[in-house]
């Protein structure tokens, strides 16, 4: 093969490779406008899962499944994990439980020491929600029974003071769990941080 053959193979590959990766990126791009803009409009959840009973928990799984789905087709961790959480935030949070974090703040459990405080107060997830959406992800063959046991379990959500919640962020647990939690008391972060709180208050 001459020189000039060489280049011209060369030349080729890197075209090649230049129509794949731009491929690659509009497949990208078209998948990603449907994870930010129809993973939560009913109608296309409705017409994406439809052999699943319509009910919030259905609504979560639908997005769980999506989020395995953008996994595989390359999309980074934390783009999947938005979307779960909000489809957590609406549709368990908001919708299943009822304790909307603004417009129904009063009817979210408060830590002893926010129900005497007359600063403000911030809501605060028990169990982080990263760890909340890990967990779904890890479920093997997930399904609305599995995904509702965790939500039931470990979901919930609690008014705290800025300085409890600055606490929890000087004891390393703002976003995670502590590093010997048995994932079993969804309590773990507070008995650290001193967050005293009723637990008859979180029973549902």
């Amino acid at each position: 093969m001459t020189q000039n053959e060489v280049f011209i193979l060369i030349g080729m590959c890197v075209v090649l490779l230049g129509c794949l990766y731009s491929l690659q990126k509009k497949r990208r791009a078209i998948w990603k406008r449907i994870m930010m803009k129809q993973i939560f409009n009913p109608s296309s959840i409705t017409r994406m899962c439809s052999d699943l009973e319509k009910n919030n928990v259905a609504f979560i799984l639908c997005a769980l499944n999506q989020c395995h789905d953008a996994l595989r087709f390359g999309f980074k961790q934390n783009e999947c994990n938005r979307n779960l959480k909000l489809a957590i935030l609406q549709y368990w949070q908001n919708k299943e439980m009822g304790q909307h974090q603004t417009s129904r703040k009063d009817s979210i459990p408060k830590s002893a020491s926010a129900k005497i405080s007359s600063k403000k107060t911030e809501v605060d997830h028990v169990v982080p929600q990263k760890v909340i959406v890990d967990m779904l992800l890890e479920i093997p063959f997930p399904t609305r029974q599995k995904v509702r046991a965790i939500l039931k379990k470990f979901y919930f959500v609690c008014v705290v003071t800025k300085e409890e919640h600055q606490r929890l962020t000087n004891e390393g647990l703002r976003f995670k769990m502590p590093e010997d939690w048995d994932a079993v008391d969804p309590f773990a972060r507070y008995k650290i941080a001193d967050i005293e709180v009723d637990r008859s208050e979180f029973d549902r």
